[in-house]
């Protein structure tokens, strides 16, 4: 899936990538982009640099994500060059001569997000036998496959790879009822499969790591979600901050010098919060990183599966609501048990680096 300014893949990545680097693997991106002719590429960029005909707000976009790509170029720093066709994409690949290419994690596995390129996120453009093919913690986004006209090419594709492993207990059915891919697991999500000493080296210029009150991370902000906050905020008795993504574009262009905040400082609101509420998958998950109270608002249109997933998985499923229900005033007062929710993460966060270990050395 391209990597775009989405805060939880970029993270996702830098934690995969780290976790290689920690087993003694060199990683390479490989930068595969949606599709895009050489005229709109350079017409593109054009309006990026002057500003001009933007009516998608190209130039806004890209101006207001220059701390996200910062990030991404200091701590994704070896990919190959943006890849935006099928034929460049398997020139750099040759020429890169992989022993190992990984697919996922995130949705990689949703159709609907590949836009023609899902042939790709099953490896179908490794040629050489030789080189391994592993899924790690590959997600279809739901829990459900809807599209049974492309489960014989994808059962074809999968029978070549090395090792398989998904995000959701949910993709283990949909492997073995659609593809007949029986040998698959259920792994962690790269930001699960590091510890949270790999996020506090991102937190090391800020000494001033104390409580701050409600942290609210959102990727969809509406009223509903901005109530439920208010709501919380009087429920707890403590303010907090909605972190500023997740409006619509044009709200953004109203305020003057706006700029979409460093991935340190989105990683400070959860080491820092003294609860946190989310409608972001990558956002409960942090949660659970840095041992925070925390709820989740139930993001149907981003994929339900990825939530009940890790809540069950850990016994939490009651940190779960739905976008149009009413503040569980009941949970707010029992803690998590942490201890046990360390403990099980642990064991599966162990079964996660097994199953990566065995498929790289295979």
């Amino acid at each position: 899936m391209p990597l775009g300014t989405n805060y939880g893949g970029i993270l996702q990545l830098v934690a995969l990538q780290y976790f290689l680097n920690q087993q003694g693997y060199e990683t390479i991106l490989i930068n595969r982009r949606y599709p895009s002719s050489m005229v709109k590429r350079m017409a593109k960029k054009i309006v990026e640099t002057n500003g001009i005909f933007d009516l998608k707000e190209i130039a806004f976009k890209k101006k207001i994500s220059i701390e996200l790509d910062r990030f991404k170029a200091k701590y994704i720093p070896s990919s190959t060059r943006p890849l935006y066709t099928e034929a460049a994409l398997i020139k750099d690949t040759k020429k890169q001569q992989f022993d190992t290419v990984i697919v996922g994690s995130d949705q990689v596995w949703r159709i609907g997000y590949m836009q023609g390129i899902w042939q790709h996120a099953f490896l179908n453009f490794i040629s050489k036998p030789e080189t391994k093919k592993i899924a790690y913690a590959a997600s279809f986004g739901n829990e459900t496959w809807d599209y049974p006209k492309l489960s014989p090419k994808i059962s074809e594709l999968l029978l070549k790879f090395d090792a398989v492993s998904v995000r959701e207990d949910s993709g283990i059915a949909i492997c073995k009822e659609h593809f007949g891919c029986a040998d698959v697991q259920h792994t962690i999500d790269p930001t699960l499969l590091v510890d949270d000493g790999f996020y506090r080296q991102f937190l090391k210029e800020r000494a001033d790591l104390h409580p701050t009150g409600i942290f609210a991370f959102f990727l969809d902000q509406d009223s509903q979600k901005r109530d439920i906050f208010e709501q919380l905020e009087k429920a707890l008795r403590i303010k907090g901050t909605i972190f500023p993504i997740g409006k619509k574009i044009s709200e953004y262009k109203r305020l003057r010098g706006y700029k979409k905040p460093r991935v340190e400082e989105w990683l400070y609101g959860f080491a820092t919060a003294d609860f946190v509420i989310t409608d972001s998958y990558h956002g409960m998950l942090l949660s659970l990183v840095f041992e925070r109270p925390f709820l989740a608002i139930a993001n149907k249109k981003r994929g339900l599966a990825r939530f009940t997933s890790v809540l069950k998985k850990l016994g939490l499923e009651n940190r779960l609501m739905h976008e149009k229900g009413q503040l569980p005033l009941e949970i707010l007062s029992k803690p998590i048990n942490y201890e046990e929710v360390r403990t099980k993460l642990e064991i599966w966060r162990k079964e996660s680096e097994l199953f990566l270990i065995n498929a790289l050395e295979k």
